[in-house]
């Protein structure tokens, strides 16, 4: 798999601003848990018009711990 190119907090902040950035974000953050994460027995984070949802941003659940996911429990972002 081709690695990703580096994003900088600057390329967040610019895309932040853009129409839609919040339905897109969640998608990139599953990605990158997908892509990175070991042991991962599940991930809910809703994209799109999920975003709208009420809850959790979103809930991972991985056997053991791999950065950035700790182990015990499931890791949950708000």
């Amino acid at each position: 798999m081709p690695s990703w190119p580096q994003i900088s907090r600057d390329d967040l902040k610019v895309a932040a601003k853009r129409a839609g950035f919040d339905m897109v974000l969640p998608i990139l953050i599953w990605r990158l848990i997908a892509e990175t994460g070991s042991g991962i027995t599940e991930v809910d984070m809703p994209g799109g018009s999920g975003t709208a949802a009420g809850g959790f941003d979103g809930v991972v659940t991985a056997t053991h711990t791999t950065l950035p996911l700790p182990a015990s429990g499931p890791f949950v972002v708000t």
